[in-house]
């Protein structure tokens, strides 16, 4: 039954995949027409607007068939069984190793839709060789040659692209990353999809791992970056066989189990002077808990004890009065992001009115 219903969900997501490259082409085709149309208002040649406009409503509408066809074979995933779903998604990892391969269903339609979405940018340039096309063709192929090289540096001879065990997190763009150097690991999943997932991992040194990255990424890592106490490496999920939230449970059963433990509450954007204060606090509250634990009821509070436990209570008030500056950082950039999406939909709305105003306008004046 799980193999029908994995076959059955490969299909679908490669009814996707192709539903995604026909929405491709049927942009491309909207907005050739649409630069067309604006090349005929503007000079008078209204003979084929009727055409043009025909040919762009037409491409618009299969964006939206497309579109909601992918959107129902997504509820249809959604909707499968709770068990199965919760087999998927809600794993229990109690073993010793865990092996992650590439999943070609999803990695070789990504190639080629990357190869067939760069021939118009190519023969753009060869057949109406200009600045436009050609810097157009140029930056697509660049950005072409670096999703390729990163993607194809999965495979490696003899190796699984992931492999987790009792010694290392052992990844194909980083090699074996021991237990005891990664101090923090969090996931960041997109509902219950493995559609744009990935693992980071806080790891010490960071420029040991990352001088290990395919050529084409290790071209935009920053000396600071490589010469950093501490450091965060992002490990893409979407193009594994295994489920996400199993690959990061696996990763945090196998790093309980090596000392010194991992640390509590980490985010990706942790300085080492923040991770220094929650070490602190966590030694400070684990003593305080420990003092706790060993009084009797019937017994009184010795004045040792008072006095350790008004020290560590002093302790800890300061460490969280130094880590306030921190969070108030975080929160300051959590603003400024929220003011930047405002922004960035505020002007996308302006140029959307612009082109409407502009297009209105001269059809006015083609009209008169």
């Amino acid at each position: 039954m799980l193999l029908a219903i994995s076959s059955e969900k490969s299909m679908r997501t490669l009814a996707r995949l192709g539903l995604i490259l026909v929405m491709v082409f049927l942009a491309f085709g909207l907005l050739a027409e649409l630069f067309r149309l604006y090349i005929e208002f503007s000079e008078s040649l209204l003979n084929y607007v009727p055409q043009d406009a025909a040919i762009a409503l037409a491409c618009a509408a299969g964006i939206a068939v497309c579109y909601v066809k992918c959107r129902r074979i997504e509820r249809a995933q959604a909707a499968e069984m709770p068990a199965i779903v919760h087999h998927e998604y809600r794993p229990e990892f109690n073993g010793s190793r865990l092996e992650a391969k590439v999943n070609l269903v999803i990695m070789i339609p990504l190639l080629l839709r990357l190869v067939v979405t760069a021939i118009p940018f190519v023969l753009g340039a060869w057949l109406r060789p200009g600045v436009g096309q050609i810097c157009s063709a140029v930056l697509y192929l660049a950005a072409t040659v670096y999703t390729v090289s990163s993607m194809l540096r999965y495979w490696r001879p003899g190796k699984p692209t992931l492999v987790l065990d009792a010694n290392s997190f052992d990844h194909a763009w980083y090699g074996p990353i021991r237990w005891d150097q990664i101090h923090g690991i969090s996931c960041f999943q997109l509902r219950q999809s493995d559609r744009n997932s990935d693992i980071r991992l806080g790891v010490a040194k960071p420029g040991r791992y990352l001088r290990q990255l395919p050529w084409a990424m290790r071209i935009f890592v920053s000396r600071e970056r490589m010469d950093a106490d501490i450091g965060v490496l992002r490990i893409p999920m979407h193009l594994l066989n295994q489920p996400t939230m199993l690959i990061h449970k696996a990763a945090l059963s196998l790093r309980s189990r090596v000392s010194p433990p991992l640390l509590k509450f980490w985010t990706p954007r942790m300085t080492a002077g923040q991770m220094a204060l929650i070490n602190q606090q966590e030694a400070t509250l684990a003593r305080m808990e420990q003092i706790s634990a060993s009084l009797k009821p019937d017994a009184p509070i010795t004045s040792d004890q008072n006095h350790e436990l008004l020290r560590l209570s002093e302790d800890l008030r300061l460490q969280s009065a130094a880590n306030r500056p921190f969070l108030q950082r975080d929160l300051a950039r959590v603003q400024r992001m929220k003011y930047a999406l405002y922004a960035l939909f505020g002007l996308f709305v302006l140029f959307c009115l612009l082109v409407i105003l502009v297009v209105v306008w001269r059809a006015i004046q083609h009209a008169h």
